[in-house]
């Protein structure tokens, strides 16, 4: 009798892909990928926060949010993390 698997495996994408993909002016934080996804989300929560009258990248960054939002739980920690530092970064 073989083994069945009840179960699919889902692939989430890369978090630092989704970023660049999303917003390509995030390129240049990948110079630190080494540090890992929460370092460069924490520098984009600076870059979203020093740009806080842009209206479209703000619309942008709120679909962006939900995809977080709707993914695994490093995304969704991703998304909290993110959150937590623009608080931080717009007092």
């Amino acid at each position: 009798m073989g083994m069945y698997l009840n179960f699919v495996i889902v692939k989430f994408p890369d978090p630092l892909v989704l970023l660049v993909e999303t917003f390509p002016q995030a390129q240049r934080l990948l110079e630190d990928a080494d540090l890992g996804a929460f370092y460069i989300y924490a520098r984009f929560a600076e870059y979203l926060a020093s740009h806080a009258d842009d209206e479209r990248l703000w619309d942008r960054a709120y679909s962006f949010f939900e995809i977080l939002a709707d993914g695994n739980s490093e995304m969704e920690g991703l998304l909290v993390e993110l959150l937590e530092d623009l608080s931080v970064a717009t007092r």
